[in-house]
Formats: structure tokens, C-alpha cells, sequence
């Protein structure tokens, strides 16, 4: 399952990166809302 995180602390951002990948899933992460709308548009994921 891929999860898609957008946090603008990237202490924080790593940490969530790291647990979650750490339970088996692909953690895609963006530092802030625009980006996160930019990448979520150009990059839809699959259900």
C-alpha cells in the first residue's frame, strides 16, 4: 500500500516516512500543501 504524506517539518515528515515504511508501505512525501496538490495531480494513486 503507498501513503501519501505531506508535512512541512521535515524532522517530522522523516520520522512518518520511516515508521510507516518500516511497517511495509511506500511513503511518498511532499513539504507542503502546494506541492502536495501538485504531486497528488500529476501523480493520482491507484485504490
Amino acid at each position: 500500500m503507498k501513503i501519501f504524506v505531506v508535512e512541512d517539518d521535515q524532522e517530522i515528515a522523516l520520522y512518518i516516512a520511516n515508521v510507516l515504511n518500516e511497517k511495509g508501505y511506500i511513503v511518498d512525501v511532499t513539504a507542503n500543501g502546494q506541492e502536495g496538490f501538485m504531486q497528488a495531480r500529476m501523480k493520482p494513486m491507484k485504490r
